[in-house]
Parts: structure tokens; C-alpha cells; sequence
């Protein structure tokens, strides 16, 4: 009868163990407005480091969606508890990069979350962060 309980109690131990170690994880919604042409694609990076913030290719993720209206969501999944900071742009000529004109600010719609507005320099992350520590819906109005 021991070994039995002993069997059960490290069976439903162990398993229970592995279930305190799993991180929760929260769903993000990011509702883009202000698309005013349904070309190209919206493409949206996400960044979960100051050190990293609005730098290509160091995003934590990233995604990108046709337009079909003025108004676009993104379903975003598997977030853990944390800060994180939204950049996009509208790429209408599909070159897959944010053009810029010859004054160095986009040249193609962009947004970011908190609705942060470019002004001299570009956006810090504390200025665009958003604590992820249960569902989440961002919205971001597209600048021109």
C-alpha cells in the first residue's frame, strides 16, 4: 500500500510540477486604423528590448497582413508577461522596407504603440511600451 501511495504522490507531483514551471501566455489584438489604400501590405514588429527597439531584423516578431479596408487586426498569440513595443508601416510599393524621404522620416504611413508621433529623433521604447500581463488590445493610428 505505501509503494502505491508513493507512486501515486510522485506521479501526480511531477506532473503537477511541470504545469507550476509553464508560463502563462496572453493573446494581443493590434487594431490598425487610418488605411487609406488597400496595396502592398501592413507590417507590423514587435520588440521586447529597448536595446533592440525599431532596429531591422532584431524584432521579436514580426507579421505582416494585406489591407482590405480603412481598418485592419492583427491576432496576435503566445505573449508572455512583459513589456513590448509596436512599430509599423504601411508598405504600399512592396519593397519590404520602410522608404524614407530626404529628410529621414517614413515616407509610407507608419504607427506606433501609444500612438507615439515622430517628432526630431525617432521614438524611444519607453515611450512605446505596453505591459502584456493579460489580454491585450492595442490600437495604432497609421501617420502619413
Amino acid at each position: 500500500m505505501k509503494s502505491l501511495i508513493l507512486i501515486l504522490f510522485t506521479t501526480f507531483g511531477l506532473s503537477n510540477q511541470s504545469t507550476l514551471f509553464a508560463q502563462e501566455t496572453f493573446d494581443v489584438k493590434v487594431i490598425v486604423t487610418n488605411i487609406n489604400s488597400q496595396k502592398g501590405k501592413v507590417r507590423l514588429g514587435i520588440f521586447n528590448s529597448s536595446k533592440t527597439f525599431l532596429d531591422q531584423g532584431k524584432e521579436y516578431k514580426t507579421y505582416s497582413e494585406s489591407p482590405d479596408g480603412k481598418t485592419l487586426t492583427f491576432y496576435l498569440n503566445d505573449f508572455t508577461k512583459g513589456e513590448y513595443a509596436i512599430s509599423l508601416y504601411h508598405d504600399i510599393n512592396s519593397d519590404n522596407k520602410c522608404n524614407l524621404s530626404f529628410l529621414l522620416r517614413p515616407s509610407e504611413p507608419y504607427g506606433f504603440s501609444n500612438n507615439v508621433k515622430l517628432k526630431l529623433f525617432k521614438p524611444d521604447f519607453e515611450d512605446c511600451k505596453v505591459l502584456v500581463d493579460g489580454d491585450k488590445t492595442v490600437r495604432i493610428e497609421l501617420v502619413e
